[in-house]
């Protein structure tokens, strides 16, 4: 309530708020001749005021009663807002974790998926050419039973931090699963992938890893890209021509880059 509605309700307001209302009521004795009428209307006031003193006091308990009613309707809405917004905030919270892979912090695998098929949506109704990546971490198999699978992971972490920090703001890569990686490149050209990911492949190629007392574990990768121009090409398709691409990269010697021939 406000101070104005507290005093009001207040129950030593009803006789004060007589009094007062009284006292104006007889002032005009001390400037002018009272006459007969003029005790009479001023009995008729004193009357009325006292009726509304006693019916205000007979609705007080009421009065208070709605007052606080109403205090209380605002202090549950304004706590139900409060839940409401923390609610809503907990859920997308919820939704953002559930898209994310824990390891490496990147978008896991249904996510990256679905962003490459809005990606290819919107390629394709805007008449605009798409690729993707598809790397893994060469001889990924001969760390985790050199070194540990816990090594095995921090290189996994380390490799997605160097490639987000490489790539450009409008990309979106994914762990693919395992030690692969997908990686969509919209309204980019086969020539623009092939110079990302050829940068891509050096950055990683010279990122300094120390374990314990080996200084330099040199971790490279090999990716394979395909790509679209204003196709009708579907996501399986894509996805098997950028893998075929990573094969073969692969089997040219690793830490390389390879393009889909059909792409």
């Amino acid at each position: 309530m406000t101070i104005t509605s507290e005093l009001y309700h207040h129950p030593r307001m009803t006789p004060i708020v007589t009094s007062i209302a009284l006292l104006f009521s007889f002032l005009p004795i001390l400037y002018d001749h009272p006459t007969q009428d003029f005790y009479i209307h001023q009995a008729m006031l004193t009357l009325i005021i006292l009726i509304f003193m006693i019916f205000h006091r007979l609705m007080m308990p009421e009065l208070l009663q709605r007052a606080q009613q109403a205090a209380q309707l605002r202090a549950d809405l304004q706590t139900a807002d409060r839940i409401r917004a923390d609610l809503t905030q907990s859920n997308r919270d919820l939704a953002y974790k559930a898209q994310i892979d824990t390891l490496t912090g990147l978008l896991n695998h249904g996510a990256i998926i679905a962003h490459l098929d809005t990606a290819l949506a919107q390629a394709r109704a805007n008449d605009e050419p798409l690729a993707i990546l598809f790397f893994d971490i060469d001889h990924f198999k001969r760390v985790n039973d050199t070194y540990g699978h816990l090594i095995g992971d921090q290189v996994l972490a380390a490799v997605a931090k160097k490639a987000t920090a490489t790539l450009r703001e409008r990309d979106t890569i994914g762990r693919y699963g395992g030690e692969e990686f997908l990686v969509i490149l919209p309204n980019t050209t086969k020539a623009d992938a092939l110079l990302i990911a050829e940068r891509l492949r050096q950055q990683i190629a010279a990122m300094p890893f120390a374990i314990h007392d080996i200084h330099n574990l040199v971790i490279t990768i090999s990716i394979g890209i395909a790509a679209i121009n204003g196709t009708a090409k579907n996501r399986p398709d894509l996805l098997s021509e950028a893998d075929q691409a990573l094969y073969q990269a692969k089997a040219l010697g690793r830490d390389r880059v390879h393009l889909a021939a059909i792409a």
